[in-house]
């Protein structure tokens, strides 16, 4: 299915777009922002950056890059012309620390020792936001025009807010302890969010730290559907970072030898052991998260620790591509150079490739291989 082609090294962070790769990495006291074609991975630009760390790309026009530490931190942005290439550079903001969220820019920002909450890109003509709001918060989604965030200023009442993204209003706040999987009328003393699935018309998907997956209503905030593992292992805690919303039809995870799925219009929840056939593959899902999706397939990292007489230990680091219609690994990869625990820091796809970083700061590239007719 896929063969590696490229291998690049001094890789921490990555980002990909349509027609391009950017890496960071660290190279002493100095970030080193590097800029690749994403079809030939030929070097492009490359620019050290005094205590980089941190970078997002908005879209095929504008890279914004972000550096911080120290405060002041600042935010630069980088204009591409027409062939993708750097034309110039200017800076947006200064005395700014970005959290970020995803690929929509809405993000909380450290200003004077605070925490705020902004649409970056909804500025007036003296580049103000146009409205901010003072909290503390470590989970963003956006749907349509609801900014739903989580915040954790009181740690004994962790909340959902939804905010209208063009005003900033409060439509509704919710403690987050009504999303748990408690029976009616009971409560659960775990009942943080550990992540935003994403959103169906108006429904969003969260996951719990209580092992409980739930729809909320975003007009409303009310629960309107709740799931509860009961695999034997109990698929909770960090394993529910291993799952995703698949082509918005479906919420698809892997958790140690086990599938599972919902299925979105019967509401139906189906675990499936497959440990018989990860077993013999030396296969076994990791649970912090690194997880992506191509083709109808999980692409997810393994890692099994084998015994060997003499009290020796191999761990066998994997990356596996599993077919959600046939429940079979079509293809995976054994790095062989990595025998190290947590050998993996991040999974991403794109149409033709799969992009695996590593422990030891390489970026590996297996580009999608068509079958001859």
């Amino acid at each position: 299915m896929y063969k590696k082609t490229e291998e690049i090294s001094q890789v921490k962070r990555f980002i990909t777009s349509k027609n391009h790769l950017v890496s960071w990495t660290r190279d002493k006291s100095v970030g080193v922002l590097t800029y690749y074609s994403r079809e030939r991975f030929e070097k492009k630009y490359s620019e050290k950056i005094e205590n980089g760390w941190n970078f997002l790309q908005k879209d095929s026009e504008r890279l914004y890059v972000i550096i911080t530490p120290p405060v002041p931190a600042t935010w630069d942005e980088y204009f591409l012309n027409s062939q993708g290439d750097i034309q110039c550079k200017k800076k947006v903001f200064e005395n700014f620390a970005p959290k970020i969220h995803g690929k929509n820019f809405v993000v909380g920002t450290v200003k004077n020792a605070e925490m705020y909450i902004t649409d970056i890109q909804r500025r007036d003509s003296k580049g103000n936001f146009v409205w901010t709001i003072k909290e503390e918060s470590v989970l963003f989604f956006r749907s349509g025009d609801n900014l739903l965030y989580y915040n954790i200023d009181d740690d004994k009442n962790p909340q959902l807010t939804n905010v209208d993204i063009n005003t900033g209003e409060i439509i509704w706040r919710k403690q987050a302890k009504n999303y748990s999987g408690a029976p009616e009328g009971k409560t659960s003393n775990l009942f943080g969010i550990i992540k935003f699935l994403g959103g169906i018309d108006d429904s969003l998907y969260i996951t719990l730290v209580d092992g409980s997956i739930t729809e909320i209503d975003i007009n409303t905030g009310e629960k309107t559907n709740v799931w509860i593992s009961n695999s034997p292992n109990q698929v909770n805690l960090d394993y529910l970072k291993n799952v995703f919303l698949e082509d918005k039809k479906k919420i698809v995870g892997v958790v140690d030898a086990y599938f599972y799925q919902i299925d979105l219009a019967s509401k139906k929840l189906e675990i499936v052991n497959l440990r018989a056939d990860y077993a013999p593959k030396n296969i076994q899902t990791t649970s912090r998260g690194i997880i992506a999706f191509a083709d109808n397939h999980v692409i997810f990292p393994s890692e099994v620790l084998l015994e060997h007489s003499g009290f020796k230990y191999e761990y066998v680091n994997k990356i596996v591509a599993l077919n959600i219609d046939t429940l079979k690994v079509d293809w995976s990869h054994h790095f062989k150079e990595l025998n190290n625990t947590n050998a993996f820091t991040d999974v991403q796809t794109d149409e033709n490739h799969i992009y695996v970083c590593d422990s030891q700061q390489k970026l590996h590239v297996f580009k999608k291989q068509h079958e001859k007719s």
